[in-house]
């Protein structure tokens, strides 16, 4: 397969993630060159922030909750992650680098180790919530997933 199939290709990908609504135009903050290289088309007047009241929850008694957010930016990767317990009392944060090159391959190692972590300390009541949706759709099975983190999705369904 030489360059320009493979570049064609992540075009399409970037335009089906576009339409289904799991890539936004935010998501080229930065990078709006790169946006309209995948014709993505945004107005300059739909380029801004939104401003939105966020209530964090507390899981049910007896469950921990784990927080889980990742990114990638410059080619280095790193996420941050919080346990609490079901009175919102922290009991682990962290923030650990990765050699991830893709946000979703970020998302998954940092679930992965999280969720080793809450079994290296017996936390099996556990709430998940993570931002990456795609990550979501590729746990419950409804999207299709590069092959090479099929291990690791299948540990995390574990």
């Amino acid at each position: 397969m030489n360059a320009f199939c493979v570049f064609a290709k992540v075009k399409d990908k970037i335009m089906q993630l576009f339409v289904a609504n799991l890539l936004r135009v935010d998501s080229f903050k930065g990078f709006y060159h790169v946006g309209a290289e995948f014709r993505v088309s945004f107005q300059p007047s739909s380029i801004g922030f939104k401003e939105r009241i966020v209530k964090w929850l507390k899981p049910l008694e007896g469950c921990f909750k784990l927080n889980i957010d990742s990114c990638v930016k410059n080619f280095k990767s790193s996420c941050g992650d919080i346990i609490s317990d079901f009175k919102g009392h922290v009991i682990v944060a962290f923030e650990v680098s990765s050699n991830a090159d893709t946000t979703i391959k970020a998302e998954i190692e940092a679930l992965l180790f999280c969720l080793e972590l809450c079994m290296s300390l017996c936390f099996t009541n556990v709430w998940i919530e993570i931002d990456a949706m795609l990550l979501i759709l590729y746990i419950e099975g409804n999207s299709i997933f590069n092959s090479a983190l099929f291990y690791m999705l299948k540990d995390i369904k574990h």
